[in-house]
């Protein structure tokens, strides 16, 4: 964690970071945290003479979280070639877009995302992976699981949130109510309770 306070300074002061413009234009559209916005930031800036102090500080990174339960397998990227893999383009595809802002995975498919609108606004979440297979709108969604009779066309951005969230725990789980708070506990820092 020291290396990630490093680096976080780092950020904070100015350090000219490549992406720092893609991650600013990414950060305006969908409306993430500060707290995502900085870890984007040292996501995207291994290069240059740094680079091998930040690809110590992630391969530590990814080392420790394999040892927790709902433990990051992969961290989406603004630069993976491979568009499932690409955090532009999975919260460009995902039926959540503007919602939730997806940023990583669990080796069982289930995705992380941040919370972007309502009272939960900066709440980490866990999306259940089998809940979009085959859905190709919100709408959809809302077709196969709710009970109620509702045309969720008419409800409000914050409305629709809190409905998505007040679905069955197994769905969506709320991991954390920051995304410091969710690196922490995926480093072992603090304890789930």
């Amino acid at each position: 964690m020291d290396k990630f306070v490093q680096f976080q300074f780092l950020i904070e002061n100015g350090v000219d970071v490549m992406s720092r413009g893609e991650v600013k234009k990414l950060q305006r559209k969908y409306g993430f945290s500060e707290e995502m916005y900085r870890f984007l930031l040292l996501l995207h800036a291994r290069s240059g003479s740094q680079e091998e102090a930040f690809s110590s500080f992630f391969s530590t990174l990814e080392a420790t979280v394999a040892a927790y339960g709902n433990a990051v397998s992969t961290w989406y990227t603004m630069f993976d070639l491979d568009d499932t893999f690409n955090i532009v383009e999975r919260n460009e595809d995902t039926i959540f877009s503007g919602y939730f802002f997806v940023f990583a995975k669990t080796n069982n498919g289930s995705e992380f995302a941040e919370v972007l609108i309502g009272p939960e606004k900066g709440n980490i979440i866990m999306i259940q992976e089998h809940i979009c297979e085959g859905l190709d709108s919100l709408e959809e969604f809302f077709e196969d699981y709710s009970t109620y009779e509702t045309d969720y066309s008419l409800l409000s951005e914050e409305e629709v949130v809190g409905s998505l969230l007040a679905f069955d725990q197994s769905l969506f789980e709320t991991e954390t109510t920051s995304f410091n708070l969710f690196l922490e506990r995926q480093l072992g820092l603090s304890s789930y309770n």
